[in-house]
């Protein structure tokens, strides 16, 4: 697990190497090799059949994160709204899903998204981005963009 728990892609890909039929170390995988710009490499990594997880919450999560790294924000929103009904104890996923649909100009459900994740498990990190966005969106809302 400590190889996954870093950004270096080289530990990620051992990681992957030593338990390639792990799902999360698959889409831990999948987020730092996104977060490089590794897309097609990412894209291997994501799920295809049942057996694999394609129709779990961390498939679509993961094709949520591919999709956000292609800009394709209409997809990475569905999937990331797909991952948070199917786990919705997993904070990241709505942290993602608030980011993207803030990216569309949909700030009341983003909105909505970035409470949501401050609400369960969270990182330092992300916690202070989520209330910078927070406090962004709560803006344009005022100002009624």
């Amino acid at each position: 697990m400590y190889l996954l728990e870093t950004s270096r892609l080289d530990e990620t890909r051992v990681a992957i190497k030593l338990t390639p039929d792990w799902l999360e170390a698959r889409w831990r995988a999948v987020d730092v090799l996104t977060v490089n710009r590794k897309l097609d490499e990412a894209e291997k990594l994501l799920p295809s059949g049942e057996d694999q997880g394609a129709n779990s919450w961390a498939g679509f999560l993961m094709r949520g994160m591919c999709e956000a790294a292609n800009l394709n924000w209409d997809k990475a929103i569905d999937q990331f709204r797909r991952c948070t009904l199917a786990q919705p104890d997993f904070a990241p996923a709505h942290f993602l899903l608030g980011s993207a649909l803030a990216k569309v100009g949909q700030y009341k459900a983003s909105r909505d998204e970035f409470r949501l994740y401050l609400q369960g498990q969270t990182r330092p990190d992300l916690a202070a981005t989520a209330r910078e966005a927070l406090a962004f969106i709560n803006e344009r809302l005022n100002d009624g963009l």
